[in-house]
């Protein structure tokens, strides 16, 4: 059961993400709490698009019956697109605090989700490479992957950092 209630600065500071179902709500919080804005997305946009989910209020029970099905749809989808991004900045906070072995765990249950995942490869050979040399993981990463202007940066940055200049700059210049 779902009750309307005006959004307080409170709400907002207690939140990692909020999602809007309607962009003149994302656009209205955005303006009224600028501070926030980095914060307030659509919810389509968890999905990589930017449409409006519309609000049935007023309508019919039909008109609720179809964005519960749309919600329930999207929310499924948008859940593990959000956990996936959570646990993609998780493993670079510990990338940063060279926390390497728990950096590379999250990376594998990213990879093993989402193998397309150019920023948990990234951050994975960030981590890797401090327990074995890049030659040996380059041939682990898929060919399409590979060649991603991210995980080509991490990998010539693997090789900047070990002296190798002439091979760093093959993978920058990808």
């Amino acid at each position: 059961h779902h009750i309307a209630r005006t959004v307080t600065r409170a709400m907002l500071q207690s939140s990692d993400l909020i999602l809007t179902m309607e962009k003149n709500h994302q656009e209205a919080l955005r303006l009224e709490f600028p501070q926030d804005a980095q914060r307030i997305f659509l919810l389509s946009e968890m999905l990589g698009g930017r449409f409006d989910i519309q609000d049935p209020m007023g309508g019919s029970q039909m008109d609720f019956d179809g964005t519960l099905l749309e919600l329930r749809t999207i929310l499924v989808k948008a859940m593990e697109i959000i956990t996936q991004k959570a646990m993609e900045n998780a493993a670079y906070g510990c990338l940063l605090n060279e926390e390497y072995e728990k950096a590379i765990n999250y990376t594998d249950k990213v990879i093993e989700t989402n193998p397309n995942s150019s920023h948990a490869f990234s951050v994975s050979i960030q981590s890797k490479v401090h327990f074995e040399p890049i030659e040996k993981i380059i041939p682990t990463i898929p060919e399409p992957i590979k060649y991603s202007q991210e995980v080509a940066g991490a990998i010539g940055q693997c090789f900047f950092n070990s002296g190798n200049f002439n091979e760093s700059t093959k993978w920058f210049e990808i």
